[in-house]
């Protein structure tokens, strides 16, 4: 038995043509040039989880898990933690590059977060491709801050020895304070032009009274 939420995604999977006996993703792109532009495109996104992975890479250091930040097409931009699993998880290119979207390798945390647009776990056979059912992950939408607007993906993956409940928390807290960056400066950014725009008002009146 498996919940309505795997189950739904394995059905959207079927109906997507994905090959439930494929061993790994695809790579949306190859090479340093690659990264670059893709990760250009996701600038603020990646500006604002700097500080969380500089931190999680300390953290998840031996822990057997690995965080990762994605785009909002499930493109893997960032990769942090424990260095055993992320040589493990380049053989199903989980890595910088590869593709997780639901509708190219079927179920898995990434993929059907942004399809769910919520916070997933998806732990060993619930995964929907045979080379993937080795591995377990939590992953939690990015949202842009007061919009429905998706903009990335937080996931915390590792083998299933690492799963825990817990890490669907951490990964919604991680997603959860990208917003809250993003927020803060958009606050900023709002209260200059806010102050810029009386200022000049204030000046275009004393040039009318003069």
């Amino acid at each position: 038995p498996v919940s309505k939420l795997v189950l739904s995604s394995w059905q959207r999977s079927a109906r997507a043509g994905v090959e439930p006996g494929a061993r790994l993703a695809p790579l949306a792109v190859r090479g340093d040039d690659g990264m670059e532009q893709l990760r250009n495109r996701s600038y603020d996104l990646m500006w604002a989880a700097k500080g969380l992975f500089v931190n999680s890479a300390h953290l998840l250091e031996r822990s057997g898990s690995i965080m990762m930040l994605t785009d909002q097409n499930g493109v893997v931009l960032e990769v942090a933690g424990d260095m055993g699993t992320r040589e493990l998880a380049q053989a199903i290119h989980l890595m910088e590059g590869g593709n997780w979207h639901e509708s190219v390798v079927g179920t898995n945390g990434i993929g059907t977060a942004l399809a769910m647009r919520r916070p997933v776990q998806v732990h060993a056979a619930e995964h929907f491709c045979e080379g993937i059912k080795r591995w377990t992950c939590a992953a939690a939408p990015v949202f842009f801050p007061g919009t429905e607007r998706v903009l990335g993906v937080v996931d915390i993956s590792g083998p299933p020895s690492t799963y825990q409940g817990s890490n669907l928390v951490l990964a919604v807290a991680a997603a959860r304070q990208i917003e809250a960056v993003l927020a803060e400066r958009a606050s900023r950014e709002h209260i200059y032009l806010l102050e810029a725009c009386l200022k000049f008002g204030a000046r275009d009146n004393m040039a009318a009274m003069i």
